[in-house]
């Protein structure tokens, strides 16, 4: 944090970059308030896509009210979440479903809609029931004809047999 805190002030051209990891850091050390403060000043084009910057302000929100024990308000965070990965799946529904029907799953992992889904189907699974969303799952996987080792995995995270890769969790 210190070294952060010193380069901040010296580097202009990567002034946002160390916001952004300032703002993980915060979050780690759960200072909750200046994280959500970092974010909001972060340049927007340096997030993936538009309502990114939105999603990890809920993320620490539900974080801080799940701390508290605010259960109602956690889950509020999580529908937004929620919500807000819909948007994005929504407005990028042809390269998304173009992605999910490709044969390789690295080649689907590792892309912005692959983890979108990721993320947008754990969150889902905190309020959501497990049978809910493997039946809404095996639904889009057969309709788009996605790939089905890809669709396993969403199961396994919803299931809460593997943990995804997300920021700020």
């Amino acid at each position: 944090m210190m070294s952060l805190n010193r380069v901040e002030g010296k580097c202009e051209e990567y002034r946002n970059h160390i916001a952004l990891h300032k703002s993980h850091a915060l979050f780690l050390y759960q200072k909750y308030g200046q994280a959500i403060n970092n974010i909001k000043k972060s340049d927007d084009k340096l997030l993936p896509y538009a309502g990114f910057k939105y999603i990890l302000i809920s993320k620490i929100k539900a974080k801080q009210a799940g701390q508290r024990q605010q259960f109602q308000k956690q889950r509020k965070y999580y529908e937004q979440i929620v919500a807000e990965y819909d948007k994005y799946l929504l407005r990028n529904k042809n390269q998304v479903d173009s992605v999910l029907c490709q044969s390789d799953i690295q080649s689907i992992v590792n892309t912005q809609p692959g983890i979108v889904l990721a993320e947008k189907y754990y969150y889902k699974s905190k309020i959501t029931h497990t049978k809910d969303i493997i039946l809404e799952l095996d639904s889009i996987q057969k309709f788009i004809k996605g790939n089905e080792a890809y669709f396993d995995t969403l199961k396994k995270i919803v299931d809460g047999k593997i943990q995804p890769n997300i920021l700020l969790e």
